[in-house]
């Protein structure tokens, strides 16, 4: 299973100054609103239509290059980011750099992909032909060197695989709590906006799984007994998230008789349950905790442990009771500096922590700022 391991961003919104981060199986990122969490679910999401040629996409949907880049282009004419997975036996990197352009637009100025055997002391580059270009060229051409080629594949299949999952969004008329086609449930759009076709595709092709989620859901919703999970029958290419309580067929619930807290719950036991082979190989999800209820909370960090296993798992969030469930050694502190305006991801002091909890509980060591992560 190739694996990221490391990232360093230097000029991407409020990550600057060669920041790097370190990513373990699952990876917490602990601190308050504005600290730069979301601007790191931001660069997965980056990621992510960059390896699959739709650069300019993010950009334009991002509010453009000043939105983008640090403080805008007056303060930062380019950003830059390393990348570094690791499969056990090589040790894969990717780097690149977008320039700004006027009005207000990002090229490639640099992009290249080194190899490196593990135990090697000599790794190999290949510089790709990108400068100048506006979407990479990861995918195009084939590599002479079958340490390239090996190197490469990897790379996109890894940035293909970096999913950022937000599931904030369960008002009245959000995507969620409306119908879909039945067709598009082949993977869950990072808004769920598919969640019931998305069900339906997993209770016909993998009905074990289909029930472990069933019976995730009933363990925080004791009410909640099954999906009905059928076509419209106004519209037989739609499908509802419609569901029965413990009288079974007395009654048809409809989304929007789903609570805010339990629909996303929902979502996410959708997304962390679903067949291994399925999964994308990088989960991120913001602020998750979201409106669960502790014990929902609990269940979900059970669900991330189960996830773990497959795929690599990076949650944003601002609940010290979420990550005080997971190592310490996998808590990241996010602040934001005043002075060097910029997002800071700190490693947990673990020793210095531990100590602490001799007498205190994590979220208790949080609460009083004693390791940062606070407003």
């Amino acid at each position: 299973m190739t694996k990221l391991k490391r990232i360093v961003v230097d000029g991407f919104k409020s990550i600057g100054h060669d920041t790097a981060i370190t990513f373990d199986d699952i990876t917490v990122f602990l601190g308050a609103n504005g600290s730069g969490k979301s601007n790191l679910v931001s660069f997965f999401k980056m990621l992510n239509y960059l390896s699959s040629g739709a650069l300019q996409k993010y950009v334009a949907e991002s509010g453009m290059a000043s939105s983008v880049l640090h403080f805008g282009p007056e303060r930062t004419k380019a950003m830059d980011f390393f990348l570094e997975f690791e499969d056990g036996e090589w040790l894969d990197s990717y780097k690149a750099a977008l320039s700004y352009f006027a009005p207000d637009g990002l090229f490639f100025s640099e992009e290249h992909v080194i190899a490196a055997k593990m135990g090697s002391i000599a790794p190999i580059e290949e510089f790709l032909p990108s400068a100048g270009r506006l979407e990479s060229q990861l995918s195009v051409g084939e590599p002479s060197n079958s340490a390239y080629k090996k190197a490469r594949a990897a790379i996109v299949r890894m940035m293909n695989g970096c999913k950022a999952f937000q599931f904030h969004n369960t008002s009245a008329n959000s995507s969620i709590r409306s119908s879909c086609y039945i067709e598009h449930g082949a993977y869950l759009r990072g808004d769920a906006g598919n969640l019931p076709a998305f069900l339906a595709a997993m209770k016909s092709t993998s009905p074990e799984y289909y029930g472990r989620v069933v019976c995730a859901i009933r363990e925080v919703v004791p009410q909640f007994r099954d999906f009905v999970l059928e076509p419209s029958s106004r519209n037989q290419s739609q499908i509802f998230l419609n569901w029965v309580g413990e009288d079974g067929d007395k009654y048809l619930f409809g989304p929007h008789q789903f609570s805010d807290g339990t629909i996303r719950f929902i979502a996410l036991a959708a997304l962390l349950l679903q067949p291994e082979s399925k999964r994308p190989a990088v989960i991120v999800l913001d602020e998750p905790e979201l409106g669960l209820h502790p014990a929902a909370i609990q269940s979900l960090a059970g669900m991330v442990e189960i996830a773990s296993k497959g795929s690599q798992i990076v949650l944003s969030t601002q609940s010290a009771e979420l990550a005080a469930m997971f190592p310490l050694e996998s808590i990241r502190i996010v602040d934001y500096n005043q002075a060097s305006h910029c997002s800071q991801f700190k490693s947990l002091p673990v020793d210095e922590v531990k100590r602490w909890m001799d007498d205190y509980s994590f979220p208790e060591i949080w609460e009083k700022n004693i390791i940062g992560g606070r407003p």
